[in-house]
């Protein structure tokens, strides 16, 4: 099993005045626009932000490696 980053935080980096932690990393509604772009993706708690966090690696994670399952599947090469 391939090691796969973890690209999503929880961070601060997307308050504006809310006073909400949010899930920092790529994709629409994550970053420093957050907050005023995607109000409802913020966390009254950085436990919560972190939690949030979690889940989105674990789903980029399975994503990740259902995608190279794929290839190998397509290049001949499937375990």
């Amino acid at each position: 099993m391939a090691t796969v980053n973890q690209p999503y935080s929880a961070s601060t980096i997307g308050r504006h005045g809310d006073n909400k932690d949010y899930v920092d990393g790529p994709g629409d509604g994550f970053g420093y626009y957050a907050s005023r772009l995607w109000p409802w993706t913020g966390f009254s708690t950085e436990d919560d932000a972190k939690a949030a966090a979690f889940l989105c690696n674990e789903a980029f994670k399975q994503g990740y490696e259902f995608a190279l399952r794929d290839v190998r599947r397509s290049l001949g090469i499937a375990s």
